[in-house]
């Protein structure tokens, strides 16, 4: 736990861009896989019963992906702000699976919200390689407001959750207020929500997890490699990593995980109202 926290102090210590390069690799093989099981999840939702049923959803999830696209590229401030506030309703899911789990989405700003107002600077700037400046700095200014509201949402939603619930909390927003914003997202990701959530798909889908780890072991492959492909490009093109590397990261992120997000919620969802 000491090397932990002293590896995490010293990454906390490096440019964002070398952050972005030691945490992707990490993310992509700790945090992709729940992801990978996107296909499962449909073929449970949807009557995936021949190629032309399953390419038809692939064209489907794809087009939403590009819709996404289409949005940053339109209205890029709109498209991040909401892109910001559903992950936050998404992240919420890790709680809702409880009982008490009303008052869920205070731990989705902690994850989402918080970091923004406890490293406005350091936010806006990341935010600025995605969007104009000046929208970079009016969207992180609405969002850290968001960020101060959940630490009283979290307080009065705490005293109804159980003590893991309120522990976990408690170290979300510590990891928001001590940590840079792209380590306390990848301790975050790759620590509770990318596990959590793969265990409560294979579960709701009657998967045992060898079965859920076998089945997506073959598309996070496939896009490990396709990182290391581009990375590799990038590296030896000498481009601008700050620049290219996040938004390459980012806006693919937001693209790819709407279709994600909206499927894994619809999942969800249906399998809390049976």
């Amino acid at each position: 736990m000491v090397v932990g926290v002293i590896s995490l102090l010293e990454l906390a210590s490096l440019p964002t861009a070398t952050q972005l390069l030691l945490l992707a690799p990490i993310i992509a093989v700790l945090g992709l896989p729940h992801g990978a099981l996107d296909f499962e999840i449909a073929r449970a939702l949807f009557p995936l019963s021949n190629m032309k049923a399953a390419a038809r959803f692939v064209a489907i999830y794809l087009g939403a992906a590009a819709m996404m696209l289409s949005l940053w590229l339109i209205a890029p401030g709109f498209a991040l702000a909401a892109f910001l506030a559903y992950s936050a309703l998404h992240f919420s899911d890790d709680w809702t699976t409880s009982e008490k789990g009303r008052g869920a989405i205070a731990g989705g700003l902690l994850a989402v919200a918080l970091p923004v107002a406890t490293h406005p600077e350091q936010v806006a700037a990341l935010f600025a390689f995605l969007v104009p400046a000046p929208v970079a700095d009016m969207v992180a200014r609405g969002v850290a407001v968001v960020g101060w509201i959940a630490i009283p949402l979290a307080l009065l939603a705490g005293y109804r959750q159980s003590t893991t619930v309120r522990t976990e909390w408690i170290a979300l927003a510590a990891s928001a207020i001590l940590l840079p914003p792209l380590v306390h997202f990848a301790v975050y990701f790759c620590g509770l929500h990318s596990p959590r959530h793969f265990r409560s798909v294979v579960h709701t889908l009657g998967l045992s997890t060898a079965a859920g780890v076998r089945a997506a072991l073959l598309p996070t492959t496939a896009i490990l490699l396709a990182c290391l492909i581009a990375t590799g490009f990038f590296l030896a093109q000498h481009v601008d990593l700050d620049t290219t590397l996040m938004r390459l990261v980012f806006v693919t992120l937001a693209c790819l995980t709407v279709p994600h997000m909206l499927l894994v919620d619809r999942l969800i969802r249906l399998r809390s109202a049976e």
